[in-house]
């Protein structure tokens, strides 16, 4: 039981006040301990053109590229469309981002104009964070472009 169910459940008089007074007790009393966050190492521009030499695919390296250069969300950069990206200002609009929110980025400067015809990238959050996983292993770089793009490839 939460906290406003518990608090419904005393307003509507279906527990007592010592009742409510214990629950609320046990619910303070085991909240989850909040987990430490890790501090990463970023992977500097020569480790991530390293990481590219060992990536045969464009579109993951189209995606490793707008991860990297515009710090995209590998779920913002699934759903970016060609009408996204404006050439012109070099900002992207991400729509319906990290907590449903709308967002501008900067483009990548790496970002060259022909790569706009292969989006969408119709790739898995899986496999772009498998590719970069393999290759960074390939070009022996032990780090991560950003925690929350590619968790999985935090080699510590």
């Amino acid at each position: 039981m939460n906290k406003k169910n518990l608090q419904q459940a005393y307003s509507s008089g279906l527990i007592t006040k010592e009742k409510y007074q214990e629950e609320l007790f046990n619910i303070e009393q085991n909240k989850k301990i909040k987990k430490k966050s890790r501090i990463y190492e970023k992977v500097t521009t020569e480790e991530f053109e390293q990481i590219l030499k060992y990536i045969p695919s464009i579109k993951v390296k189209l995606a490793l590229q707008l991860a990297y250069g515009s710090g995209l969300r590998i779920q913002e950069i699934i759903n970016l469309k060609p009408e996204d990206i404006n050439l012109v200002t070099r900002k992207i609009f991400i729509r319906q981002g990290k907590g449903s929110k709308d967002r501008i980025t900067i483009l990548a400067k790496s970002f060259e104009p022909s790569w706009k015809e292969s989006l969408p990238i119709k790739l898995t959050k899986a496999a772009i964070q498998l590719s970069f996983h393999k290759a960074s292993m390939d070009a022996n770089v032990n780090k991560v472009i950003f925690e929350e793009v590619f968790f999985l490839c935090a080699f510590y």
